[in-house]
């Protein structure tokens, strides 16, 4: 019983009901002051696109730069994003940490801002 009415009340938000609002965005920072391993915001533009297979399964591994620092973003098993080429800028969030001598940040969300040098 508590199962379907459960199933009411969520097919009531489908039904018209107002979508809940969206979180709060960070703040962006320059890479060479974002914390690791803490939820961040950047903007960047992107310098090198490479598909890298890894567990059979491919990788995009997207380098992205400020002028401060460089971060590869990668997208696990995708060739490629829609959008995302070299000299667009985006605004990424997510998590950053090192790996190998490089910050890497894993499956973030992002938003596509335009080529590099639009405001």
């Amino acid at each position: 019983m508590a199962l379907r009415q459960g199933w009411r009340r969520s097919s009531s938000l489908i039904d018209g009901a107002t979508p809940p609002p969206e979180p709060a965005s960070l703040p962006a920072v320059a890479l060479a002051d974002a914390a690791l391993r803490r939820p961040v915001a950047f903007e960047a533009v992107v310098e090198h696109l490479e598909v890298v297979p890894r567990a059979g399964t491919p990788w995009l591994e997207v380098r992205v730069g400020d002028g401060s620092g460089v971060v590869v973003v990668v997208f696990t098993g995708c060739r490629r994003v829609g959008g995302i080429q070299v000299g667009r800028q985006l605004r990424i969030e997510g998590v950053l940490r090192r790996e190998r001598q490089r910050l890497v940040c894993m499956n973030p969300a992002y938003r596509l801002l335009g080529p590099a040098g639009a405001d």
